[in-house]
């Protein structure tokens, strides 16, 4: 690789380390008061993700170099994110039951809170995805324990979440019920990621609202083809007493079309600008495979088990 694309590698490889859509509860202690206070306080802003309105403004900047995308995107902080005004916050906990209103720059507060644990979540309806023309419902979850002062955190109103479907299957075909599922993110090193569940009658399972690949980082593994290392990989995991899975596990891509649009999208944008500056461009890996999905669902391939002796 010559060194001018090894350059354009390390451009766009920075590019794609910044973080955007997978802000969680980020707890800040704003003020520290006493032990014996009879009461907390949550304050907090909502924000939701518009990458397409995003790449809109990168398209219309007309930027002149790789370097000055990368610096255009690390400059802009929670990139695809804009703030939610008018959105009700529910609160629920320690015997509480409270809601509020985001003002227009997508701040909120509960004030007066006994100590302890509570929930928060925050629901928006048609809201635009990945895909321009389509619309879901988006949601914000997080759980808090707070036992003095005030507490300041991120709700992120996310549509992009996955559902994972598939069946696991004996060699015949057949559907095998009760066997447990187990994701968890490749590479991840705790449990606290893990999610699972049992087969119905049929084999079948699903599990809802997992984080998705990151669009950016699908738009450099779209191009790069030294990376081995799969977006949003997840692997799936299954016990039945009395069968065995003849791999250790199935490592799935959460990519789907949603994602895909706007990283290609993004790649559209960059080569655009390559081929303005340096007469060449990034074209797309040919032998990439995704699993079929539908929206934002992904349909697994069967998992087939081997009956033990």
């Amino acid at each position: 690789m010559s060194t001018r694309l090894k350059t354009i590698r390390n451009w766009f490889l920075a590019l794609c380390m910044v973080p955007i859509c997978d802000i969680q509860a980020n707890p800040i202690q704003k003020k520290t008061v006493s032990e014996k206070h009879a009461s907390v306080s949550i304050t907090g802003t909502i924000v939701e993700r518009d990458v397409h309105a995003f790449l809109d403004k990168l398209e219309a900047m007309k930027i002149d170099s790789i370097t000055n995308l990368v610096e255009t995107i690390n400059s802009t902080n929670g990139i695809a994110l804009r703030k939610a005004g008018g959105q009700k916050v529910q609160l629920e906990g320690m015997g509480v039951q409270k809601t509020a209103v985001s003002n227009p720059d997508g701040f909120f507060r509960f004030e007066n809170l006994p100590p302890g644990r509570y929930t928060m979540c925050a629901v928006k309806p048609d809201m635009p995805t990945g895909v321009r023309g389509v619309c879901r419902t988006a949601t914000a979850r997080t759980e808090i324990t707070l036992f003095s002062g005030t507490k300041d955190i991120w709700l992120q109103l996310r549509n992009d979440q996955i559902t994972m479907k598939g069946r696991v299957v004996d060699e015949q075909g057949k559907g095998l019920p009760y066997a447990s599922v187990l994701i968890w993110p490749e590479g991840a090193e705790t449990s606290e990621f893990e999610r699972r569940t049992v087969t119905d009658n049929e084999g079948r399972y699903e599990i809802n609202d997992v984080v998705p690949a990151d669009w950016l980082k699908v738009a450099w593994y779209l191009t790069d083809e030294k990376s081995l290392h799969v977006p949003g990989a997840f692997v799936v995991s299954v016990n039945k007493h009395g069968y065995a899975y003849p791999k250790e596990s199935l490592v799935v891509a959460l990519v789907t079309d949603e994602q895909l649009e706007p990283a290609r999208r993004m790649n559209i944008i960059a080569n655009g600008i390559l081929s303005r500056t340096m007469g060449k461009d990034l074209s797309e890996r040919k032998e990439l495979s995704f699993p079929k999905s539908e929206g934002n669902v992904i349909f697994v391939p069967d998992i087939v088990l081997k009956k033990t002796e």
